[in-house]
């Protein structure tokens, strides 16, 4: 995280995108960046991700061996083939992917932090892991305003080349003049 606070450009105006476990990374970025009285970002915008106060979706699959853990992610995400499909590749992947999993996990059980900036949650309507309701709870994170945008495809929404995600992050990123 420290690394991320330095590299930041704090002379003009940014916004911070996190997606799936992302999103909670970045939430926690703004909050520690506004909390050591930094200029955090001027919007939060998160994708398939449940509130941070609210379990990841996935807590279980950290329990499974590396067989199930990869069943369970090619039935999420059939594109991982790829990469899970080189053994050694594949342990290393599933070892990063199981820590980033129990500290999300972890997480959820204290984050309560609240954020004085906008946040914008961009939900798949056929997500199998974040429900609508686990997108929405994102409004109790924000003292600054809160818009739930649905979009068309399940976890993975942000992969597609058009569409409602693309669109609604450059109406975003034209309200803060980030193009301008």
């Amino acid at each position: 995280m420290e690394s991320v606070v330095r590299a930041l450009d704090h002379s003009r105006p940014y916004l911070f995108y996190g997606h799936s476990m992302g999103a909670r990374i970045a939430f926690r970025v703004a909050c520690s960046l506004l909390s050591r009285g930094l200029p955090g970002p001027d919007r939060l915008i998160v994708g398939a991700s449940a509130a941070p106060s609210l379990p990841a979706g996935l807590d279980h699959v950290v329990r499974q061996d590396d067989g199930q853990l990869m069943e369970s992610l090619l039935a999420l995400d059939p594109e991982s083939v790829r990469l899970l499909g080189n053994s050694r590749l594949a342990g290393r992947a599933l070892r990063s992917l199981r820590a980033d999993l129990a500290l999300c996990a972890e997480a959820a059980a204290v984050d309560t932090m609240v954020l004085s900036r906008p946040i914008d949650v961009f939900a798949g309507v056929a997500d199998p892991i974040v429900p609508l309701s686990g997108a929405a709870a994102w409004a109790r994170h924000t003292t600054a305003g809160f818009r739930l945008h649905r979009v068309d495809g399940g976890h993975f929404f942000h992969r597609r080349p058009a569409g409602d995600f693309l669109a609604g992050i450059r109406r975003l990123c034209a309200e803060e003049s980030l193009f301008a």
